[in-house]
């Protein structure tokens, strides 16, 4: 229930990169420091999401092997974390890591930098994994046809996802933010 919601979290941040850096030089100075101060918290709430998706898949993982009931489901989970399409299972989460990259304020600013981890955010590694593997042994139906329309509703929900999340991870940091330097200013200890 919770890893669906990171992912449209993670991937609604890559879209979200991919149009603010292509927008921003179009917008005037007022509104790109506003979304300087957004894209900053935003950037702060991705690698911690990342860390979060590597534990709610790790715990999935191990609760499943858990509950296992049978030999064969336990022979199931081992093939799809060992077995020949081994790095299917665990692309996802190592592409995961890329948002940790995010920590670094100069890596964070480098364009290149926020594309790549963008792209490696926005497409699901095992549609990609999926794709090559039936392209390669010829499972392609006669009629084979993405649907547009859809992927692009998905991608405004998650979009929406990321954009709720981070509005309120923004407005609880900005209001933090201003209650913990008020009460550490110099200023306001002065005795009267």
């Amino acid at each position: 229930m919770v890893e669906p919601i990171i992912k449209s979290v993670l991937t609604g941040f890559g879209i979200y990169t991919i149009a603010m850096l292509w927008s921003k030089p179009f917008l005037p100075h007022t509104l790109k420091s506003k979304i300087e101060k957004f894209d900053s918290s935003a950037c702060v709430l991705i690698p911690f999401t990342g860390l979060l998706y590597l534990v709610v898949w790790s715990v999935t993982i191990y609760f499943n092997y858990r509950n296992a009931e049978t030999q064969d489901d336990i022979y199931s989970i081992t093939n799809r974390l060992t077995g020949p399409l081994w790095y299917a299972a665990w692309l996802e989460p190592v592409l995961s890591l890329s948002s940790q990259i995010l920590w670094f304020k100069k890596i964070r600013k480098n364009k290149l930098t926020r594309i790549c981890i963008a792209l490696t955010l926005i497409v699901p590694a095992e549609s990609i994994i999926g794709c090559f593997i039936s392209i390669h042994r010829d499972y392609v139906q006669s009629h084979w046809q993405v649907n547009y329309p859809q992927r692009i509703v998905a991608w405004i929900g998650e979009v929406g996802i990321f954009g709720v999340v981070s509005i309120l991870f923004h407005w609880i940091r900005i209001n933090y933010l201003k209650k913990s330097t008020a009460d550490h200013n110099p200023a306001s200890c002065r005795k009267e």
